[in-house]
């Protein structure tokens, strides 16, 4: 009783890959005959462009490759000069300078806490725009409603003044 479902898949792909091919053929002809030349001119055609098209976006993927691996490697070049840089202050450290003044520990000290201040601000204004562009959905999804209820109170106040109006009278 077990039967081969695999043949009988492959039975209607068959029959719908002849479709198919058909189908692409009458396009094809309907083609050719309106641009007055031969079907195998105009199939000959059909796949030059179609080779055209995948070298470009064969070329389209290496060139965003490309860009990609420099966007990393510039990040991490930046990365090392800046850990160069912190490597040559520390040799040229100023504290262990014998001429080096309160004044020059204060300013270097107002120095770091502002590159710290700067970074940590960075990342707060990246939160904040985070929270408001949130806050802006929902307030899309909730405006709605909200709007109704407004509208809804502002009825309950006419109706209040109206009905309020006519039993004083």
């Amino acid at each position: 009783m077990s039967r081969n479902f695999a043949a009988l898949l492959r039975v209607t792909c068959d029959r719908k890959m002849a479709r198919r091919a058909n189908k692409q053929l009458k396009t094809v002809c309907k083609k050719a005959h309106a641009q007055h030349k031969n079907v195998e001119a105009v199939i000959q055609q059909q796949f030059d462009d179609q080779a055209k098209l995948e070298k470009r976006r064969e070329k389209r993927r290496r060139q965003r490759k490309r860009k990609r691996m420099e966007k990393e490697g510039d990040d991490t070049k930046e990365g090392e000069k800046e850990e160069e840089k912190e490597q040559t202050e520390d040799e040229a450290d100023p504290f262990d300078d014998e001429n080096y003044t309160v004044k020059q520990f204060e300013e270097e000290a107002e120095r770091m806490r502002k590159k710290r201040m700067g970074t940590e601000l960075d990342e707060d204004e990246r939160e904040i725009r985070h929270l408001e562009a949130k806050l802006r959905k929902k307030g899309r999804k909730k405006g709605k409603k909200e709007l109704e209820e407004e509208n809804g109170d502002e009825l309950d106040e006419l109706e209040k003044a109206i009905l309020g109006g006519g039993e004083n009278d």
